[in-house]
């Protein structure tokens, strides 16, 4: 399963990246907090596959509002290089999840799918956002480099450059609920795309003949979520759900290419049981 953000340790950066894109209120918060949760998710193996997984991951969690390592619901949980007013320089992440061969047949026989990470620069260019009420539109341009590891060793994967729209909109109708969506065009190079849909001699059969993949498009993403806090208990509560689109991608005649439309959904629950008694002034 892809992601648009995680890294090797998926479960922890799903759930800071979550909590610090809509738990942030105007006025100020505490410098650093620290949790623990749970994650369901169940989503495809890799874009395009038609076979799907359902992972339970408990994970440690926490976040930073920091100078320059800050998490906020301006950009999840990144590395500050230089900010203005209305855009920001940052380093973003995202990764994968890892999926057996032997449980998707179109795979069998190849290597498993392993844990991904991904890494690099992005700019962040505000579109429009309130003063008042916190609703913003945000334009990121990330260019990331991927590594697979399957924990004793890592390999290059490539690079991707994924274009994205953000709109957040903290307390709905005036609710506890924050809603946000996304849109992300996602394009990578020949390498990446061998990892998913290359087809190499030695596991070619008369069914999935040899394929050499294409550089290019990917797949668009549309993804909608909620966060729900549970009063000042330190509960939260959040709920994603994603569409796909592969029509038009640079490797639909890969026999490893299953389908032009993919859904994925997650449920997470976080608790934040520790936090700094220093407060700092919220952006968001």
């Amino acid at each position: 399963m892809h992601f648009k953000w995680g890294a090797l340790l998926l479960p922890l950066l799903l759930a800071t990246n979550t909590y610090a894109q809509l738990s942030d209120v105007q006025g100020e918060s505490p410098l650093w907090e620290l949790g623990m949760g749970g994650a369901v998710i169940a989503a495809p193996d890799y874009p395009s596959s038609d076979h799907n997984n359902l992972w339970l991951l408990p994970f440690p969690w926490g976040v930073y509002r920091g100078e320059i390592l800050h998490s906020d619901r301006r950009g999840a949980t990144r590395a500050r290089l230089f900010r203005s007013a209305s855009y920001e320089f940052n380093v973003s992440a995202g990764g994968g999840l890892p999926s057996s061969a032997h449980a998707n047949g179109v795979r069998e026989g190849m290597p498993d799918l392993e844990w991904l990470g991904e890494a690099g620069p992005r700019l962040m260019i505000d579109l429009w956002g309130e003063e008042q009420g916190g609703r913003f539109v945000r334009l990121g341009i990330p260019l990331r480099m991927a590594i697979s590891t399957n924990l004793r060793r890592f390999t290059d994967r490539g690079y991707l450059f994924m274009p994205e729209l953000l709109y957040d909109h903290p307390h709905i109708f005036g609710s506890e609920f924050d809603v946000f969506a996304s849109v992300t065009v996602e394009f990578s190079d020949k390498r990446f795309a061998n990892y998913f849909y290359g087809v190499h001699p030695d596991y070619a059969t008369p069914e999935r003949p040899r394929y050499d993949a294409r550089s290019g498009y990917v797949e668009t993403d549309l993804t909608i979520g909620f966060m729900y806090p549970f009063g000042n208990s330190g509960l939260r509560v959040f709920t994603m759900g994603s569409v796909q689109s592969l029509d038009g991608s640079a490797n639909e005649k890969s026999p490893l290419f299953k389908t032009r439309l993919n859904t994925s959904a997650s449920v997470v629950l976080l608790w934040v049981f520790a936090e700094s008694s220093v407060n700092v002034r919220s952006e968001d």
